[in-house]
This record gives structure tokens, C-alpha cells and sequence, in this order.
């Protein structure tokens, strides 16, 4: 599974399984439901280390 984060999109790239899975782990990671999409993808791009 590929994961693409850029300022405003968060696009994953694989099998619906892979997809489903990324997301319940996310879920359970952070009070995913809770929060925008805006701020989750910047804590998902802190969380991996991208820089731009």
C-alpha cells in the first residue's frame, strides 16, 4: 500500500483490505473521528517525516 500526504489531500493507493486497515489502526492511533481532515493530515505528515 502506497500513502500520499500533501497540505490538504491524504490519498491512499492499494487493495480495500490494506485501506480499510490503515484506517481502523489510524482510528485507534488518534481521535481520528473527532478531529478535521486538515489537522489529521498535518499530524500524519509529522508523523512520517515529510518536509516541503
Amino acid at each position: 500500500m502506497k500513502t500520499y500526504v500533501s497540505d490538504n489531500q491524504l490519498r491512499l493507493v492499494g487493495k480495500a483490505y490494506e485501506i480499510r486497515h490503515y484506517l481502523r489502526a489510524a482510528k485507534k492511533r488518534e481521535a481520528f473521528g473527532q478531529t478535521p481532515m486538515s489537522q489529521w493530515i498535518q499530524s500524519e505528515k509529522s508523523r512520517r517525516g515529510f518536509r516541503r
